[in-house]
């Protein structure tokens, strides 16, 4: 097994267990702050953007956790249900 699919199952299982209460968004934020931190995922948009939206379940303040239908979607993104489009983002600084 790559290292890639490794990371896969292991996003794949982290989304699941936040989603079905068996872990906690901090729990879930900790593991996936530590997988963005120790790399790039550049060529690897999927893998980028879950991570990303676990990282962001630390929130005091609930409401701005990334939303559960987000991570069900992206869910189903890393199952192959559904396609992936990555997130445009455009510069809104000056």
């Amino acid at each position: 097994m790559s290292t890639d699919t490794h990371l896969k199952s292991e996003v794949l299982a982290a989304v699941t267990a936040y989603l079905d209460g068996s872990r906690s968004g901090p729990e879930v934020a900790a593991w996936a702050g530590g997988q963005v931190i120790a790399r790039s995922f550049d060529d690897e948009p999927l893998l980028q953007e879950v991570l990303e939206a676990l990282w962001n379940l630390d929130h005091e303040d609930e409401r701005w956790d990334t939303p559960k239908k987000d991570l069900e979607n992206l869910r189903d993104c890393l199952l192959g249900k559904k396609e992936f489009i990555p997130p445009v983002v455009t510069e809104t600084h000056a």
